[in-house]
């Protein structure tokens, strides 16, 4: 499932709303396992600790492959 790092920095009064709403609609929840990804080795982690605020506490972060 897509969740891109750069939806958390777009400037909207009701983005928390609209995010809320694309973690429901995606079937993130705190019952299921997340798996993060990135191609540069932070976006995972801003996306997990977002997540975790919204009480989804399991994300595994993969950063970016060892070359």
């Amino acid at each position: 499932m897509d969740f891109a790092a750069n939806w958390l920095q777009v400037d909207d009064k009701d983005k928390d709303k609209k995010l809320d709403k694309v973690l429901k609609d995606k079937g993130i929840t705190p019952q299921k396992n997340v798996v993060l990804y990135d191609a540069n080795g932070k976006d995972a982690k801003e996306v997990a600790q977002y997540l975790k605020t919204k009480g989804i506490n399991n994300p595994i972060e993969i950063g970016e492959p060892k070359r």
